[in-house]
């Protein structure tokens, strides 16, 4: 077992820019394979959940279809965005390699909360099952800034920092998750 150290202030600096580069470039091809993800998600797990009978048939099948292509779009972008990661905390992480699975869970949770935001499922006598958009709204935030903390916590775990800095490693994805959930709104 390799120990981990850590990094001086001007490597700080370095690892910091290493960071958001490496982010940004997860988050760019996690976005350009999600053009080919999703459909296939769309379209194969959808499709899969609809034949199980998972879902019914005409407006109860949409959701299925939908949770297909949000499963693979949160899969597509968790995955790119934690395995970019990786290659920077794989010096400074004793486990390093489990950061890509809960940037993906992560990922994941935060794609099911946008997507819930826009979809707003109908029964087949035509009614709407969210009666209104507010609460809709509300229940979105909340769902996002859940998702948020949860990767927070998740990456905080990994990284075995004390616990008194944990909160913030913990806030800074909250904050995160409450900045995406105000561009949505």
């Amino acid at each position: 077992m390799r120990l981990c150290f850590m990094p001086s202030p001007p490597q700080r600096r370095n690892l910091f820019r290493k960071w958001l580069t490496h982010t940004m470039l997860g988050l760019i091809g996690g976005g350009i394979l999600c053009l080919l993800t999703v459909p296939a998600g769309f379209l194969l797990l959808g499709d899969l959940l609809i034949r199980v009978k998972f879902c019914g048939y005409g407006q109860s099948a949409i959701g299925c279809l939908f949770f297909g292509a949000i499963f693979a779009g949160g899969l597509t972008v968790g995955f790119s965005v934690g395995l970019a990661q990786w290659f920077v905390l794989k010096r400074f992480l004793l486990r390093a390699r489990w950061w890509i699975l809960a940037s993906t869970l992560g990922w994941m949770g935060i794609f099911f909360t946008l997507c819930n935001l826009f979809y707003t499922p109908i029964l087949n006598n035509g009614t709407v099952l969210q009666t209104t958009i507010d609460a809709d709204a509300l229940s979105g935030v909340a769902g996002l800034l859940g998702a948020g903390a949860l990767m927070g916590l998740f990456q905080w775990l990994l990284m075995d920092l004390p616990l008194v800095r944990s909160w913030s490693w913990i806030a800074l994805h909250v904050c995160l998750a409450l900045l995406a959930a105000l561009g949505m709104v």
